[in-house]
């Protein structure tokens, strides 16, 4: 499902706008991520495991770098995080480029295993080192 289809903006959107607005406060939050996630998997359910994972992880490392007033503990968590970040976002969308050119200075036949690109997956990795970096 894209958001220019039919069936997002004659049912999806408004079908959530209504739950939205008949839901209480408390809850408006929970709906709003069920209904992202659903959303996401619309296009390929696989990919939801990749985003909990992502949302898993930078949420404990978010915690942990707010626990962390000052000092290097902090910036060990930060690093961690970024590091998490940026490895994931290395592995889906630059896997291709590099087997291509180690394929090329060492003159060898490493296939690329074809790893399909998540929608989104710079943003949510970005914006994963940019929630722990702002302390949640």
């Amino acid at each position: 499902m894209v958001f220019s289809s039919l069936v997002f903006l004659f049912v999806f959107l408004p079908l959530i706008i209504f739950l939205y607005y008949i839901s209480k406060d408390k809850y408006k939050n929970y709906l709003i991520l069920v209904a992202s996630l659903f959303f996401y998997a619309w296009g390929e359910p696989i990919y939801i495991v990749i985003m909990l994972v992502s949302i898993a992880v930078n949420f404990i490392l978010g915690k942990k770098v707010c626990k962390e007033n000052i000092g290097s503990n902090r910036n060990i968590w930060l690093a961690m995080s970024i590091v998490f970040n940026i490895s994931m976002l290395g592995v889906f969308k630059y896997t291709g480029f590099f087997i291509e050119n180690i394929n090329r200075i060492l003159k060898n036949n490493i296939t690329d295993p074809g790893i399909a690109l998540p929608l989104g997956i710079s943003f949510f990795y970005i914006s994963g080192n940019e929630l722990c970096y702002r302390c949640i």
